[in-house]
């Protein structure tokens, strides 16, 4: 990675953003840096034009706020030593033909060793996106809409996998270590960051009350994802997991909040609206870093680098430490799944190990035991520095293969974190001659000494997170194990049938469903659920999900008569809710 002039010691420092002229298209200003758009907006994009001026005003209002906010964050970005940087919007001047995945192998690819996340990156080549934008830039790609169609998850999908997850999510390999729950867990989120799931009878009902479902870990039992987790993995040296987030219209899931990791968006159906604030003071958070959450520091937004709407077939990548937040756009749900490395492994975790397995015949045994216990607490001191985000960089993808590339990185890094630590410990150094010079003779060695010993090193360093990554590869796995098609879940095609009468009260606010045994549950007043719910009650014949009235999405649909399955108003033969 380069570095300019007059970074801070063994600081990686991101580039300004460098676009080959065969996909530049043109530039808007914005905070003084461009946000670059490549090619036309597809004929396919529903609300093309609504689509464009969203992303239209966003950069407009981006503008307008651009004086007082630069001004606000100038010192912290001297601090930084980091530009302001643009989201970058790509698309291809020509028609992408999406291939199905699992396809990958089938992408024409210049870098043959990463089919999956060339597949997922296209047109961008998986070097061009780790230069710029791993643990680095924000960056948006325009695609088809059918783009994902392989993954076999858009909203039909949904009700088979839940059904799926209250199965596989009770199995020992999915359960949390010290509490009696489930980690792939579904839950609901509505306009917080608290899960309201207890005050609803189900997913079915939070979502048509305006929650957002989100399942975690859905790689870990839905087989489609699992196969592309592998695959991710396999060539990008990183375990990916994923989560689902499903939204109804007109509302949001989450508040403004950062994550630890870095998430690439897959817009699997529906629009969502999106906004990112360049963080203000904590660049690449560690795990134990997050903002906006409960029991967690406030968010701190920095200048408003993307304020724009991603359609089906779009990724958006959102590196940890960014300020975001989304809301389903226009009158339809918004499906995506968010891919994120499961623990992103930084150099602060692996150098303070990284002495550890060095070979002992090349250091005597007082120079490793004075330098891995005096590196650990001095590297876990830096990465608490706000202002040495290089020390949390990430490793460069591909970490657990030895290569030339990896090698001279990591001696890049050796050197300059020498540098660092013979300042930060200068003090201390000073008392003891002894321990400068082995100190020095250690980083020598790693930094010169030949690669079979680095390598070995490496490994050992590596290893001491293998326990966490083997246990993200099992549950892929286990993901990949479960019977595909699956069964269970209700179709568009199910045939339903009401069984007992019920009412439904609309008070403008809220519509209270109540049958003749007592049984009552409440919603969100929308039009569309309000007639779904009123077309049932009217039917006297049996009539299948897909033709409920009211217009009502696929999902919609199904939450409607799996609410009136729960209340025991009609009956659905052969699924399980």
């Amino acid at each position: 990675m380069k570095r300019r002039k007059g970074a801070g010691p063994g600081r990686p420092v991101q580039p300004r953003a460098r676009f080959e002229a065969w996909y530049i298209a043109g530039s808007v200003a914005a905070i003084a840096v461009a946000t670059v758009l490549y090619g036309k907006w597809s004929s396919d994009a529903p609300s093309s034009e609504q689509v464009a001026q969203s992303s239209a005003n966003g950069l407009n209002a981006h503008s307008r706020d651009s004086s007082d906010a630069q001004r606000s964050a100038t010192d912290a970005h001297n601090l930084r030593d980091s530009p302001l940087e643009p989201v970058v919007a790509i698309r291809s001047e020509e028609t992408l033909d999406p291939v199905p995945y699992p396809g990958a192998a089938d992408v024409d690819t210049s870098d043959s060793s990463r089919p999956a996340l060339q597949w997922l990156l296209q047109p961008v080549a998986p070097k061009d996106w780790e230069e710029t934008h791993w643990d680095g830039l924000p960056l948006l790609l325009k695609r088809p809409s059918d783009f994902y169609g392989g993954l076999q998850s858009g909203l039909r999908a949904v009700d088979a996998l839940l059904h799926v997850h209250k199965t596989e999510s009770r199995k020992p390999l999915l359960m949390h270590p010290t509490e009696p729950r489930t980690q792939a867990d579904c839950s609901i989120v509505k306009g917080g960051m608290d899960d309201l799931t207890p005050k609803y009878t189900s997913v079915h009902h939070g979502y048509l009350d305006g929650g957002t479902v989100v399942c975690n870990l859905a790689a870990a039992y839905w087989p489609p994802l699992a196969r592309l987790m592998r695959d991710l993995s396999a060539g990008a040296g990183f375990d990916f997991l994923a989560n689902m987030y499903l939204t109804p219209p007109h509302s949001a899931g989450f508040t403004a909040h950062t994550d630890n990791k870095d998430g690439f968006i897959l817009q699997i159906e529906g629009h969502k609206h999106w906004r990112i604030w360049e963080p203000l003071s904590l660049r690449r958070p560690l795990r134990s870093q997050m903002l906006g959450r409960p029991h967690e520091a406030p968010v701190e937004k920095g200048p408003l680098v993307f304020d724009g709407v991603v359609t089906a077939g779009d990724l958006l990548f959102v590196p940890r430490g960014y300020v975001h937040q989304a809301a389903a756009a226009g009158d339809k749900s918004s499906l995506h799944f968010t891919v994120s490395a499961a623990k992103n492994l930084e150099w602060s975790t692996l150098l303070p190990n990284v002495f550890q397995g060095y070979p002992r015949d090349r250091l005597p045994q007082h120079v490793l035991k004075l330098v891995t216990g005096t590196l650990g607490e001095a590297v876990r001191a830096e990465a608490a520095q706000v202002d040495q985000s290089w020390v949390r960089g990430s490793l460069p993808l591909g970490y657990r293969s030895p290569s030339a590339a990896l090698r001279a990185k990591v001696r890049d890094v050796l050197t300059q974190l020498k540098e660092v630590m013979l300042k930060r410990l200068a003090k201390q150094l000073a008392k003891q001659p002894a321990g400068k010079i082995a100190f020095s003779q250690a980083f020598t060695e790693l930094i010169e000494g030949p690669d079979d010993a680095l390598d070995a090193a490496l490994s050992a360093a590596v290893a001491a997170n293998d326990v966490y990554l083997n246990y993200t590869s099992n549950l892929v796995a286990n993901g990949e194990s479960v019977a595909w098609p699956p069964a269970g879940g209700l179709e568009p095609d199910t045939t339903v049938t009401r069984v007992e009468p019920f009412d439904v009260a609309n008070d403008g606010k809220q519509l209270s469903v109540t049958t003749a045994n007592g049984g009552t549950v409440r919603l969100r007043a929308l039009v569309p659920t309000a007639a779904a719910l009123d077309w049932v009650r009217e039917r006297d014949v049996p009539f299948k999900v897909a033709e409920i009235g009211g217009g009502l999405d696929d999902f919609g649909a199904v939450c409607v008569v799996r609410i009136l399955e729960h209340l025991g108003v009609v009956s659905v033969p052969n699924t399980a809710s």
